[in-house]
This record gives structure tokens, sequence and C-alpha cells, in this order.
């Protein structure tokens, strides 16, 4: 088998239109006209949809239900949103802290009486997320 060198040393070669090849024909690299190297993948990426002309994403999130004030998550995340499963008097705060001292997220929020589901844009926080929980009040907060 014959390996094809390319042209004055160089490690791939730039042709204004590409070689046709035939199975088993040796070739050099080849590179478009700035001298980027030209490739393509060969196999799907994970998620990805021909059919749909689509890369498939899917949103997950994790949970925390909390009857009383608490520590959900440490360091960067977002909060999604939040579902009251049952409460006779409760509110909800959130802090962007491992504590609920300064930059306040949420501030306090009441709920009308019955189970509610609030659904947010990602709310992102860097330090922490802390809720603080007053009243009789049975949470779930979504997060990521």
């Amino acid at each position: 088998m014959t390996v094809r060198q390319a042209k004055y040393g160089n490690p791939a070669n730039y042709n204004t239109t590409p070689a046709t090849r035939n199975d088993e024909d040796p070739s050099a690299l080849e590179v478009d006209a700035s001298g980027n190297l030209l490739t393509s993948a060969s196999t799907l990426s994970a998620g990805e949809d021909l059919v749909n002309d689509v890369l498939k994403v899917e949103d997950r999130s994790s949970y925390t239900n909390l009857t009383a004030s608490a520590l959900i998550k440490t360091g960067a995340g977002r909060v999604k949103g939040w579902s009251v499963n049952s409460h006779s008097s409760g509110t909800l705060k959130l802090w962007d802290n491992t504590s609920a001292a300064t930059t306040t997220l949420l501030n306090t929020v009441s709920f009308a009486a019955g189970p509610s589901v609030t659904s947010l844009p990602d709310v992102e926080f860097s330090t922490g997320l802390y809720a603080t929980i007053a009243g009789t009040l049975d949470i779930t907060i979504f997060w990521k």
C-alpha cells in the first residue's frame, strides 16, 4: 500500500474541491483555505436526533421537602420552583447563602390556603440556598 504524502512536507493538503475517494484509497489529511483541519463526526452524538435535526436536552432537578427553616444546598445552583403541599398559615423566604443572612433571593411569600405549584425561570444563586419557613408550611423546593 502506498501512503500519499502531503506536498512540501506539510502534514495536510488543501484542495479547493475535496477529493473523491474509493474504498481503501490512501489519503493525506485535508485542511480548508485557512489551514483548519477538516473533520466530521462519523457517529451520532448523545441525544442527537437526525430525523428532526435537533439535539435533545432533558431538564432535571433535585428537590427538598421542608416543614422548617433549613439549608437546602451549599454552593452555586438554580431554584426551579416549589410545591406547597399543605399549610394553615405559612410563609417562605429564600436566601443566596448558607444561612438566613444577607443576599435575599426571594423575599417573603405568603401562600393562600391549599396546595399549589409554582414554576420559576431558573433563578441562579452562588453561595448556597437557604429557606426560612414561618408558620405551618409543608413545601417542596425544586433546585439544581
